[in-house]
């Protein structure tokens, strides 16, 4: 019996630094071949607080300013060709 080796080329990445953040929210992203990248965030009930559009190459440092933002657990949605990631972070 032969088994076969399955990978999955991810192609976007993602890291939110510091988690909780206070005042800005550090976000990295990096991706294999230039595109457009939506970058949203969203309470717990799935209301839509800020999206975004950027063009990244390789890889994009990106600062959000989350002041106005109350004390929470929010969803930060990166999704890029089809792929998403979703990561939690606290305010």
């Amino acid at each position: 019996m032969a088994f076969k080796a399955i990978a999955k080329v991810i192609r976007l990445r993602m890291f939110i630094f510091p988690n909780p953040v206070i005042d800005i929210i550090n976000v990295t992203l990096s991706i294999k071949k230039p595109s457009q990248v939506s970058v949203g965030i969203s309470d717990l009930t799935g209301r839509m607080i800020s999206n975004e559009n950027y063009t990244i190459t390789d890889q994009k440092n990106i600062i959000i300013d989350s002041k106005s933002l109350p004390k929470g657990i929010y969803i930060l949605r990166c999704e890029s060709q089809g792929e998403a990631i979703i990561k939690k972070f606290i305010k």
